[in-house]
Formats: C-alpha cells, sequence, structure tokens
C-alpha cells in the first residue's frame, strides 16, 4: 500500500465518524468524547501520513548552507552537510525530493 492509498483510507475512516458524530443525536457524554478521540486519532494519522508523501520539489539556495522548506515555508540553515542528505526537513519533518535539483 502506498502512503497516498493510505491517506485516502484513512480520510475515509475519519469521515464516517464525522457523519456518526452528527448523525445521531443526543449522544451521550462518553460516546461524544470517544467519536471526538477517533476523529483526532485520525487527523494525526492524516498529519503524518502527509509529510511522508515527499514534497515535489524542496528548494536549495546555492552554496550558503540553508534551503527552503515548502511545508514550514522557512529557511532551514544547515552546518556544511549536503542538504541532500537530508531525507526530511529537520524542522519539521516533512519528507524531501531532491530529484529536480
Amino acid at each position: 500500500m502506498t502512503n497516498e492509498e493510505a491517506l485516502k483510507i484513512n480520510a475515509e475512516y475519519r469521515t464516517s465518524w464525522v457523519i456518526a458524530r452528527h448523525k445521531e443525536k443526543p449522544l451521550s457524554e462518553e460516546a461524544e468524547e470517544y467519536i471526538d478521540g477517533k476523529i483526532e486519532y485520525h487527523n494525526i494519522i492524516q498529519n503524518a501520513l502527509k509529510k511522508q508523501i515527499p514534497e515535489e520539489e524542496a528548494h536549495f539556495f546555492g552554496d550558503h548552507g540553508f534551503f527552503k522548506c515548502k511545508n514550514t515555508k522557512k529557511e532551514i540553515r544547515y552546518p556544511l552537510l549536503s542538504f541532500k542528505d537530508l531525507d526530511y526537513c529537520p524542522r519539521c519533518g516533512q519528507k524531501l525530493d531532491w530529484s529536480k535539483e
């Protein structure tokens, strides 16, 4: 299973919990907390899976020791290492794709 497929399946499960949350009224407080927990659980999974799908292009600026992650929108400075050795942004964990550089 690819990350993209897992992302789609997780989104479908999350949607089913959102529907369940709003379909049955009134819900007990315990049931609401349970469903809200499930929704939050799937949100966390969704965010983690998105970070495993490489950014199509990580921006690297010259030889000056910094690149810009598309996820954080911030310049990341890294001491005297080849940025292309980094598979993930050290700040946010987004998987990087250097193939276009």
